[in-house]
């Protein structure tokens, strides 16, 4: 059917150029009568010829959409999606499980750090400690200002966590 229309309007289209084109020919002839209906008469057929051209174009259009609508609307369309919708649902869903694993081991490796540098503080604490009291029990066989220089140097590797210091002011006790 819209074959057809579609011949039509061309037929129009065309019917209103030569009448045109007749009434350009008729006034350079001069018959200003005939040229003025000439004029009249394919301009008439070809605004007909135009809208028929626009409806069948508006035609096409809304059968185009509604036969999408139909399609989109469909049961199958529907499944379709929502077998979509489920396996981006899933997907989420494993990204997720990573992510909360990989923040899962990152907090686990944070305690064991701070686990470890408390540890380690604790341990550099008791080795000062038990230099201190080396230390202190050799008083008596060291000079003052040398006692006073080994115990500000202790303190010093103490607060810097110089393990191989506290270790050195040992060797010197």
């Amino acid at each position: 059917m819209s074959g057809r229309l579609v011949w039509a309007a061309l037929l129009l289209g065309s019917s209103a150029m030569l009448l045109l084109l007749a009434g350009f020919l008729a006034m350079q002839a001069g018959l200003a009568l005939l040229t003025g209906l000439l004029y009249l008469i394919g301009a008439k057929i070809l605004l007909v010829a135009l809208g028929l051209w626009g409806g069948l174009g508006l035609f096409g259009l809304i059968r185009q959409v509604s036969r999408e609508l139909r399609a989109f609307c469909s049961e199958t369309a529907a499944a379709l999606r929502r077998v979509a919708a489920l396996e981006l649902a899933r997907r989420a869903a494993a990204t997720r499980r990573a992510l909360e694993f990989k923040q899962l081991q990152y907090r686990a490796a944070m305690r064991r750090r701070r686990i470890l540098a408390a540890d380690d503080r604790k341990q550099l604490r008791e080795l000062s400690a038990a230099v201190e009291s080396e230390l202190l029990a050799g008083k008596a066989l060291l000079p003052a200002k040398r006692f006073k220089t080994l115990r500000r140097e202790l303190k010093h590797c103490l607060r810097s966590g110089d393990v191989a210091g506290i270790l050195a002011v040992r060797e010197q006790v």
